[in-house]
């Protein structure tokens, strides 16, 4: 297996092990380390290195989107950008296209959604010409522009996107798979705003189903699924179960969050709204 990674990124070992390493800390979760083990790549790599020079400012831009440094995210995603058109020799590679994903989502972040769109719609068209129409990264990618539109206010559109990235996880993952119980919760959200409250309903409760079946009962996940239960009962003025999918959120993320977790304000002040209604 590791020969096979080491030829498949074309590097020497030293560089496959910082590499490697860095990916399986990014992908658990651990970005600071995974940012040191890039950067110390970086300096560690020969000039005429470009392929991997590449590779570590790609992965670099991808940390530093999810640790909200969004200006060097942008400078390291248009370094790896012109370092792969250069080498090989192409304005669409699969290469270019994952650091056209990551530009989208630092300047989604960066609440530039025009920009964001921009990026992400050039990654739909490079993917869509190399890969299979049931990529999961064609569906991450639908999801990805679904959400923008979401922030944007046009449901309609963002609707369109969502269900088709869904269809598409449907197709390519497991019953179970986290991307499919968000891209649930995130339907769900569209169909609330556009106070379409039962169908809401009905696309939370698939999602709470799935986390249910995928994760213990008492993870922050399911918490947020009572959450989003909650908020269309609230929005239907149904104010007791509304209180009891709102409670069941609350003990989940005081018990896995602490207290001092935005999210279980948001719980609480549910509750405290809900209970304005009761009296």
């Amino acid at each position: 297996m590791f020969d096979y990674i080491r030829k498949d990124i074309g590097g020497r070992e030293e560089e496959v092990n910082l590499l490697v390493l860095g990916n399986v800390l990014h992908n658990i979760g651990d970005r600071e380390k995974a940012k040191k083990y890039y950067i110390r790549l970086l300096k560690e790599l020969n000039d005429d290195d470009d392929i991997n020079t590449a590779h570590c400012h790609c992965r670099l831009g991808e940390v530093t989107v999810t640790l909200a440094d969004y200006d060097a995210a942008l400078n390291h995603l248009n370094k790896a950008v012109t370092l792969y058109k250069r080498i090989q020799r192409t304005d669409d590679s699969i290469d270019i296209s994952n650091c056209y994903y990551w530009l989208g989502a630092a300047h989604r972040d960066k609440k530039e959604c025009e920009t964001a769109l921009e990026y992400y719609n050039r990654t739909l068209k490079m993917r869509q010409s190399k890969l299979p129409a049931d990529h999961v990264t064609i569906g991450n990618t639908l999801c990805s522009i679904g959400n923008v539109y979401y922030r944007q206010q046009n449901y309609d559109l963002a609707l369109s996107y969502l269900q088709r990235a869904h269809r598409t996880f449907q197709k390519t993952l497991p019953s179970t798979h986290s991307n499919i119980s968000i891209c649930c919760t995130d339907i769900g959200n569209v169909y609330l705003h556009k106070k379409e409250y039962d169908k809401a309903l009905e696309i939370y409760d698939k999602s709470l189903q799935l986390k249910l079946k995928a994760l213990p009962s008492d993870h922050p996940s399911v918490a947020t699924a009572y959450y989003s239960i909650g908020l269309a009962y609230e929005k239907k003025c149904e104010w007791k179960l509304a209180l009891d999918y709102f409670t069941r959120s609350l003990e989940i993320r005081e018990k896995a969050l602490g207290s001092s977790d935005p999210r279980y304000k948001l719980s609480q002040d549910g509750i405290e709204r809900v209970m304005s209604h009761m009296k």
